[in-house]
């Protein structure tokens, strides 16, 4: 009984490793067009992030001069001595770190978690050029990286990672990493401005895009704002009712906004052959792209696949990679 409960076991674990094996593969893949990417993930395979588990606000607020707080951790973290005008030791700010990046925790989450994600040398936003877009791309692996390791913690979340469009007082280049229930443990954090920093068409752009306006040097631009305020998961209106919205999303069961996987697979067992469905156009499935895919090895999926697959994860070869890699 003892040996085949042991079994059982082994099964298990080889199972779960075999499942972690092929999210890291597509982490890997991704890696490979980055410079810098393997070395990044190398280093991070052996520096696995822990438990989320964010300071309480009072020890966690850092008042730092011109409201850059986030410059100050990093500052603090690269061996320049400075004194802390905050509550609490700036070491508490920190959930993981590898030798380019920092994550650090939000005083006040705006959602069950809610992390910065910064490079720890002096650059500010304003300042990323063409020749940063490999770094911004490492950006986002780590960000991926994070998001694995804390989705096996909380499975029940999903996450995103990028730039808000209006910038905060913050000047050091950061982007926010959050999960999508966008659900803050203290009501009063949640303010208006967030959940249209967040939700907003054109508000927050994820790291992958913010990397390909980088290196065609193009600046980001806010789209529209939304006036009223409404639920971003089950879509009930609030008027401008912000209180009110923050308590419903604490108890919203409605699912996160659709990931791009599972928006494709919806489609594949529905028999859809199109799968693009004239969502988005053309023109952000460039022919480079399909051929980078097909020397990644995805060749075999043919050519129209591989053009529907990119169409669906509207040009971004990232998210790309990742679902032909699950499948």
């Amino acid at each position: 009984v003892v040996e085949l409960l042991l079994l059982a076991s082994q099964d298990t674990t080889q199972q779960e490793t075999r499942k972690l094996s092929q999210k890291e593969a597509s982490h890997w893949r991704l890696s490979e067009g980055v410079l810098g990417g393997p070395e990044l993930l190398g280093e991070l395979s052996s520096s696995s992030p822990g438990p989320y588990q964010a300071p309480r606000a009072e020890k966690a607020e850092v008042l730092a001069e011109g409201g850059d707080w986030i410059r100050e951790v990093l500052q603090n973290l690269s061996g320049i001595q400075r004194k802390s005008k905050g509550k609490g030791r700036l070491s508490q700010q920190v959930y993981h770190q590898s030798s380019e990046f920092a994550a650090l925790y939000v005083a006040r989450p705006k959602s069950t978690v809610h992390l910065i994600l910064a490079p720890k040398r002096s650059i500010r936003r304003e300042d990323v050029s063409g020749g940063d877009a490999s770094m911004v791309q490492r950006l986002d692996l780590y960000a991926r990286h994070l998001a694995e390791h804390l989705g096996a913690q909380m499975p029940k979340l999903r996450f995103t990672a990028g730039l808000r469009a209006r910038q905060g007082t913050c000047k050091q280049l950061h982007a926010h990493f959050l999960s999508t229930d966008l659900s803050a443990p203290c009501l009063e954090d949640l303010q208006v401005r967030h959940v249209r920093d967040f939700t907003g068409k054109g508000s927050f752009l994820p790291l992958d895009e913010f990397a390909k306006l980088t290196s065609n040097s193009s600046v980001p631009q806010e789209g529209p704002i939304e006036q009223a305020l409404k639920c971003h998961r089950c879509g009930h209106r609030f008027g401008d009712a912000i209180r009110q919205l923050a308590l419903h999303l604490q108890r919203c069961e409605a699912a996160p906004p659709e990931t791009f996987e599972a928006k494709v697979q919806a489609k594949v067992k529905a028999g859809v052959s199109d799968l693009a469905s004239s969502i988005v156009p053309a023109r952000h499935c460039q022919s480079a792209d399909v051929a980078r895919l097909e020397e990644m090895g995805f060749g075999a999926c043919g050519k129209e696949t591989l053009r529907d697959v990119l169409l669906e994860a509207e040009g971004s070869l990232e998210r790309a990679v990742e679902f032909l890699t699950a499948q």
